[in-house]
Formats: C-alpha cells, structure tokens, sequence
C-alpha cells in the first residue's frame, strides 16, 4: 500500500477489502458473489454492514442534493417580471 501512495498510517487492510467490495458491486456484481470470491460466508451480512460504502453519487442525501443544486435554468418563483441577478461569494 505504501508503494501505491497509500498513508498506511489512515489507511490499513479492511479499507482495501471495502474498497474493493464497493467497486465490485457497482460494477454490477451482487454481494453474494463478492462473498463467493473472497470467500464469506453467504450467511453473513458483514459486507453490506462493514464493507459496501457506495461512492457519492448512489447515496440518497446526494441525489436529494444534486437534484435541487443540478438545475442551471433561470427559473423565478416571482409573478412580477423581475431579472436574475448573480450572487458572488468572496467579493465586496
């Protein structure tokens, strides 16, 4: 892991076994066939528990997020005929 570039002093085993479960099944494989590979008991649920951590972009709170923030259309909720103004941060 260190030869990867990894901080091993963050970073440790189970992080790779969590890894490399989550990028099996979002790459379309089913968590039982991640047990089958790497050996689990079927009967176990430790992988969706400990190991399966979906990336951004499959968590709910996310797509709730990027639904609200996504839409670049000027849409008003004003009845009057007003014009858009832009909002900068970090200006005076």
């Amino acid at each position: 892991m260190e030869l990867a570039g990894i901080d091993t002093s963050v970073y440790k085993a189970h992080s790779i076994r969590s890894a490399a479960s989550t990028k099996a099944i979002e790459s379309g494989h089913t968590p039982e066939e991640v047990k089958e590979h790497a050996n689990w008991s079927q009967n176990s649920y430790t992988i969706q528990r400990y190991y399966y951590k979906p990336t951004a972009q499959k968590t709910k709170s996310t797509k709730i997020v990027n639904s609200i923030f996504s839409n670049t259309e000027n849409n008003t909720t004003s009845e009057v005929e007003t014009e858009a103004i832009e909002i900068v941060l970090g200006t005076t």
